[in-house]
């Protein structure tokens, strides 16, 4: 078969490519692989998602392939390497007392009818924000600006 030909230093053939021309088209003069511009190397087999950075070669096992979609493996510098999962950042907590100071400031600003529509917004959002996160609500610099306006605006 002409697969072996390919070596992994030459990356992906694509099908439809000069190199590996459509031979799936049906009566219809139609390829779904082609026509839709899918990524699908006649080599691995990897389409898409299932696509290593590099061509391994070879066809690759479904299982494989399963492996390289959901990112635990991939084929890099002629090997395949286990990909280290991303570890999430988190914000710092929320000192408590800050975090009190903005459950009281949502609440006066619920109760309030001296913000714009936009304060309102931006409150609401807030709230929302707060009793879904607690602690772990991102707030950033320009928007404890924004607060403290607000706070300003209430307690005049």
């Amino acid at each position: 078969m002409a697969f072996r030909q390919f070596k992994p230093e030459h990356g992906h053939t694509y099908h439809g490519s000069k190199a590996a021309p459509c031979t799936t088209r049906g009566d219809d003069d139609r390829c779904f692989v082609c026509d839709g511009g899918l990524g699908w190397c006649v080599v691995c087999g990897g389409a898409e998602a299932s696509l290593p950075t590099s061509c391994p070669g070879r066809k690759m096992s479904a299982d494989l392939a399963d492996l390289v979609q959901h990112r635990h493996v991939d084929f890099l510098c002629g090997e395949w390497v286990l990909v280290e999962p991303k570890q999430e950042q988190r914000p710092p907590p929320l000192p408590h007392d800050r975090l009190a100071f903005l459950t009281e400031l949502l609440a006066d600003a619920e109760a309030s009818t001296r913000l714009t529509d936009w304060e309102d917004k931006f409150c609401d959002d807030l709230r929302d924000r707060v009793t879904r996160y607690s602690i772990w609500t991102e707030v950033s610099a320009r928007q404890w600006e924004i607060i403290e306006r607000i706070e300003g605006k209430l307690h005049r």
